[in-house]
């Protein structure tokens, strides 16, 4: 049972959850962001710059301005980002 709350706070946006990851990189986490832009194939940007790879069905459907939720990494600074 409380679990519940914490559920409810991840799902309304308010918090976000950090996933596992391997060391030295930075960690991806499960958010709703707003969409900024988008990159060919399937890859989804935020006003923050961070980005994430999508279906794409979700990819065709998402607008500049959307929140959606996905997988978020942040690849500022990264040399192969957008590539």
């Amino acid at each position: 049972m409380r679990k519940a709350p914490l559920l409810l706070l991840v799902f309304a946006g308010c918090v976000n959850v950090p996933l596992p990851h391997r060391s030295g990189e930075p960690a991806p986490s499960l958010e709703r962001k707003q969409v900024a832009g988008k990159r060919e194939p399937n890859e989804l940007v935020a006003t923050d710059g961070s980005s994430c790879m999508t279906t794409d069905t979700r990819f065709a459907r998402a607008e500049r301005g959307d929140r959606v939720w996905c997988v978020w990494r942040d690849t500022r600074g990264r040399l192969d980002a957008g590539k």
